[in-house]
């Protein structure tokens, strides 16, 4: 019994564009983002590439870029709030640029530490993302797609490779997900073992 799964992360929104830590605030989609999208959904229609169900953040630039997805292939789309973006805290709205000087001469938060002051910790968004990695695998076996974001979908990797959040202030491995880039995994219920088949393809992008 195998489980495939295909973490995808949003197009670019206006968010992305205006250089905004959007954490759990809604943007949607740019225009740019809408065409990546759609450029994926070509892609996958080329390649026979297909899904047995498609689960989404809610949050707009993921729910817009679904949606696009969904349509091409004629799918329904599972909204699931597990896969909302990491909550930043204070920093939501506001520009990297901003941030990073009103946190200048403050450390690096550690894992057990709220980011921006009231956001979740690297634990929390470690425990969401092994939450919502387990719930697929209690799916039947097939093929899914999941639509979310960054830092969930980098942290989603983080459980499954084994790579828990560090002690101190050291700053996590990024595996990294550009717009519209996506990982494709295996998991062998008999074997109770995960394969990375591919990481951050864009292949589909100009």
């Amino acid at each position: 019994m195998i489980h495939k799964i295909t973490l995808l992360r949003h197009g670019l929104s206006i968010g992305n564009e205006k250089g905004i830590i959007q954490g759990q605030k809604d943007y949607p989609l740019a225009e740019e983002g809408i065409e990546q999208s759609h450029s994926l959904s070509r892609y996958w229609k080329n390649h026979a590439v297909s899904f047995d169900a498609i689960i989404a953040s809610p949050l707009l630039r993921a729910k817009q870029t679904a949606e696009i997805i969904a349509s091409g292939m004629k799918l329904p789309i599972d909204f699931d709030e597990v896969w909302c973006e990491r909550q930043s805290g204070n920093a939501e709205g506001k520009t990297y640029a901003e941030i990073k000087l009103q946190y200048a001469d403050q450390p690096h938060d550690a894992a057990y530490d709220p980011i921006f002051d009231s956001g979740e910790s690297r634990w929390d968004l470690f425990i969401r993302a092994a939450n919502a990695m387990q719930h697929l695998l209690r799916r039947p076996a097939g093929s899914y797609l999941v639509v979310s974001h960054g830092a969930i979908l980098d942290t989603s990797l983080h459980t499954v490779l084994g790579i828990s959040p560090s002690p101190g202030r050291v700053r996590p491995m990024r595996l990294g997900f550009a717009n519209t880039g996506y990982a494709v995994l295996a998991f062998d219920a008999a074997d109770a073992r995960w394969e990375l088949r591919h990481l951050n393809v864009t292949c589909h992008l100009p």
